[in-house]
């Protein structure tokens, strides 16, 4: 190889570094403005007003089904489990 396209090459060297730099640059800018977007960008959208309908809420009300008095439980939980040998 001749002297002549070995300066050639060595010339171009620097700019081709300056470029690759530069590209580097713009991607890394390009990278910090996604994430920036990404942050200010909410999960998920908030609707501003919020409106309730009673009379919908009357339909969705369940009645409350009756449940046994506390002392009527433990009476009937009384003869439950009391020959249980726990021996070990």
């Amino acid at each position: 190889m001749s002297i002549v396209p070995k300066i050639t090459r060595l010339t171009k060297l620097p700019e081709l570094l300056k470029h690759k730099q530069e590209a580097e640059e713009r991607s890394k800018k390009d990278r910090e403005q996604s994430k920036k977007q990404k942050r200010e960008q909410p999960s998920f959208n908030m609707e501003d007003e919020a409106s309730i309908n009673s009379s919908k809420m009357l339909e969705l009300k369940v009645d409350k089904p009756t449940s046994k008095p506390q002392n009527e439980k433990k009476a009937e939980a009384k003869g439950k489990g009391g020959r249980v040998d726990l021996q070990v």
